[in-house]
């Protein structure tokens, strides 16, 4: 029962019916983008809700284990501050980046509050060790992320069609997608018990309430030069060194609260840095997906179609169909028609090599075979 009574409270937060809210917002802007662009969804289905359900629960128990192990300790005021912040980015705008700024900022504003307890301050006050607790949430972040950024595929990159200089169209990827982890930790105090029964824990003198702390994860990654393997790579490698860098904090703070605002703000300034390196690198890339007029280049591919099981990708260029050279959208669905069943096509990949993809195609469909093409 006093497990239901978490759970209820926790489904009822702000921070996680944003989440969903943004969710379902992020899919709607996904899907009419690409039929402005495309005139159909590259992708109807709903991964966006399924990605926030499944990262939720998952990473839930398992950051839930790592908390509970290491006792990690936050203030309802420092939860208030963070559960404010990551709603104000929701409502602002659905950025990933800024998911982490908000968790930094949390650090910054509490630790000011424990240590210079400005007059406006008027709740009670937040003890610096707390700050250890958000250094160490910092630390959870960054592995979560890089928990979906190993899971992420291309074909969860939307598409988007811009002019080139030369007046040829250039096609742009987007990803972006958010979860609400929801993470137990331990308040100070029973203040939670304010009517009926509340699960609360009694450790030495100290009580302490249990709460699910809604914690928001979110990754956004622009492709615009880069082969996505090259582009999230990168992504992982900062990461990994954000990571690294919090962890280290995380244990001076431990033994010197005060050293994690100048953790915060470090870790503040890496993460500008590192944003800048990753528009940069995809800037000086060598590779545009740009419209050509030798051959016909591949867009996206459609899941579970014919195209797909070619293994085709974004970026392509297929240069024959059946036997027949191809240099537009027209000339390769007439030469799919010379075969109705099936397809046989002559592409050039990311690296320039030739290579030849083969399929069965549904017979009198040649516009069913899965290709997003510059219309």
């Amino acid at each position: 029962m006093l497990f239901l009574k978490l759970v209820a409270t926790y489904l009822v937060e702000p921070l996680f019916l944003l989440g969903l809210v943004a969710s379902y917002i992020l899919y709607l802007t996904r899907i009419k983008r690409e039929r402005h662009f495309f005139r159909i969804a590259v992708n109807r289905d709903f991964y966006e809700l399924r990605h926030f359900l499944k990262h939720g629960l998952l990473l839930g128990i398992s950051g839930s284990i790592v908390t509970l192990g290491l006792g990690l300790t936050l203030g309802w005021q420092v939860m208030v501050i963070y559960q404010a912040l990551a709603c104000l980015v929701l409502v602002a705008g659905i950025q990933a980046n800024l998911a982490f700024l908000a968790l930094l900022l949390t650090g910054l504003l509490a630790g000011g509050v424990a240590y210079l307890n400005p007059s406006w301050w008027s709740f009670d006050k937040i003890v610096p060790s707390q700050l250890t607790g958000v250094m160490l949430l910092v630390v959870l972040y960054l592995a979560f992320k890089l928990v979906l950024l190993r899971a992420q595929k291309f074909d969860w990159f939307s598409p988007q069609i811009k002019a080139g200089k030369r007046g040829r169209r250039i096609a742009t990827y987007f990803w972006r997608e958010v979860s609400v982890v929801p993470l137990v930790v331990l308040v100070p105090g029973s203040w939670l018990k304010v009517s009926g029964a509340w699960p609360v824990l009694t450790i030495g003198q100290q009580s302490y309430s249990l709460f699910i702390m809604p914690f928001l994860i979110a990754v956004s990654v622009k492709l615009a030069k880069q082969v996505p393997t090259v582009a999230l790579g990168l992504y992982r490698k900062q990461t990994w060194l954000l990571l690294g860098l919090a962890s280290g904090l995380t244990v001076v703070s431990y033994f010197y609260p005060s050293a994690s605002l100048v953790g915060f703000g470090s870790l503040a300034l890496l993460w500008l840095y590192q944003a800048y390196r990753r528009k940069q690198a995809d800037l000086r890339a060598d590779f545009w997906y740009v419209e050509t007029n030798q051959g016909v280049r591949v867009v996206a591919v459609k899941p579970k179609t014919p195209a797909a099981k070619m293994k085709l990708v974004p970026g392509d260029i297929i240069i024959e169909c059946n036997q027949q050279l191809v240099n537009s959208e027209a000339e390769l669905y007439q030469a799919l028609q010379a075969n109705s069943a099936y397809c046989k096509l002559r592409v050039r990949g990311f690296n320039g090599e030739l290579r030849l993809a083969e399929s069965a195609i549904y017979a009198g469909a040649p516009h069913e075979i899965g290709l997003i093409l510059f219309h």
